[in-house]
């Protein structure tokens, strides 16, 4: 990550803290958030759509505690599109500080992220500066299939995009954006009921000449026992919202199941008596290759002490995705943070009732 000089002063953020229901490790999540070791000024906005949350009662202990500088707004039930959207949008019109920041309940970030990320905004002159999300903590299967499918994917997007130079991915996860370019972009209302609170605003950026970078720091995800279901949730809605946001990118996706295209050949010509040289190329040797530089990105970019134990599970990964990208174009619903959505072409999302 980009520094600035020594004794340059870091404008103020108001760093907002969407939240639905508790996360594991909600207590801990909170805390590393409202304990960002950022030298300028610095509030907590954290916004709920109801009074009865389950996270309410622990979010009022800890902003409560002095110094803490956190506050709790109550959004309301977004009358329509999603909720998280519509917290975001509120937290934006309370705030007082010229950076805005947002961070999901499920993010725990060490100290000195939030510092990384503004000094990579500064330095870059950027209108938005994302960190590097990943899963960590893994205890169980579908837990270590999300850390295959997620870590090195967005990793690896910055990464290319940084080689290119072509930023307009923001991860929604953490990140820190001007105000000024927000309003530009329309605002978080501006998104109106668009399904990616991320990746169309990142876009929108781009677009209108705001520069969106990606910052090597790592923040932690921890999720310990996701279930099956979770993980297929989360990269059916993942590949849903990029077909909905860069429907190119979505088509071109369809290269990512590599794997499963070379393993079909090998397990073919296997079937015919022996495998030559080319298949085994195109089927272990595509799924070794991929394992490997699932490895070497966690290794690299990920959080200190993450465990690469998720690596050997990305040959799976590549046959679920082709199942995600197909589920996508056939599938418009989606459940998230307990509420189903309907998907349009457009990315507008309509909530279901149940």
């Amino acid at each position: 990550p980009r520094s600035l000089p020594p004794g340059q002063p870091l404008p103020g953020v108001s760093l907002l803290h969407p939240v639905k229901g508790l996360d594991p490790g909600a207590r801990e999540n909170f805390l590393a958030t409202l304990s960002q070791s950022y030298p300028g000024p610095l509030e907590h906005l954290f916004i709920l759509e109801s009074e009865k949350d389950p996270a309410g009662e622990l979010l009022r202990e800890l902003c409560g505690r002095p110094g803490a500088q956190a506050r709790i707004l109550i959004a309301g039930i977004a009358p329509s599109g999603s909720q998280k959207l519509y917290n975001l949008a509120a937290g934006e019109r309370e705030a007082v500080h010229p950076l805005l920041g947002s961070v999901d309940s499920d993010v725990r970030p060490e100290p000195h992220v939030l510092r990384a990320l503004v000094e990579e905004l500064e330095s870059a002159r950027a209108g938005a500066a994302c960190a590097t999300v990943f899963y960590t903590d893994a205890r169980s299967l579908g837990s270590r299939l999300l850390q295959a499918f997620a870590n090195t994917d967005l990793a690896g997007i910055l990464a290319v995009q940084e080689r290119l130079g072509r930023f307009d991915t923001l991860i929604g996860g953490m990140h820190v954006l001007r105000r000024t370019a927000l309003q530009d972009a329309g605002g978080y209302a501006g998104l109106g009921d668009h399904i990616s609170d991320d990746g169309a605003l990142g876009m929108r950026l781009f677009a209108r000449g705001h520069k969106v970078v990606g910052c090597p720091v790592a923040a932690a995800m921890p999720h310990p026992r996701a279930s099956m279901s979770e993980f297929l949730e989360v990269g059916h809605r993942w590949w849903l919202m990029v077909r909905v946001s860069a429907p190119r990118r979505y088509f071109m996706g369809a290269v990512m199941c590599a794997p499963l295209y070379g393993l079909l050949l090998w397990g073919a010509e296997m079937f015919r008596g022996g495998a030559e040289t080319l298949s085994i190329l195109a089927g272990p040797g595509l799924c070794l290759l991929h394992v490997a530089s699932s490895a070497w990105v966690g290794r690299v970019r990920g959080p200190r002490g993450m465990g690469l134990g998720y690596v050997w599970l990305r040959p799976l990964v590549d046959c679920a995705a082709f199942f995600f990208w197909i589920g996508a174009l056939v599938r418009p619903v989606i459940r998230w943070r307990g509420h189903r959505y309907r998907v349009a072409p457009d990315g507008r999302a309509s909530r279901l009732a149940g």
